[in-house]
């Protein structure tokens, strides 16, 4: 192989990577902003509990949105009280 094709190679892996891990911390972050939302609306709640739509109201997020990071998050977890609701772990 010649010199400019491993020139070549080389430029176009590491643009991938860059692409690649950009978009991993991209993700990141918006789960870690959208979980600190969700986090911080619960501690400020009267209730113990809430669920996906009244999370969703809240904090202006979807009702999707929410469902997906309360399922991923380690800080919150399903209400053992009420069915489809979401609290602070303990």
């Amino acid at each position: 192989m010649s010199l400019e094709v491993i020139i070549g190679i080389s430029i176009v892996v590491t643009i991938v990577l860059v692409v690649g891990v950009k978009l991993v911390l991209q993700k990141v972050v918006s789960f870690k902003m959208d979980e600190s939302t969700i986090v911080n609306f619960l501690k400020e709640s009267s209730e113990t509990s809430a669920n996906v739509d009244a999370i969703a109201a809240a904090t202006s997020l979807t009702a999707e949105r929410v469902s997906e990071v309360c399922h991923k998050s380690l800080l919150v977890v399903e209400s053992s009280d009420h069915q489809g609701a979401w609290c602070l772990k303990s």
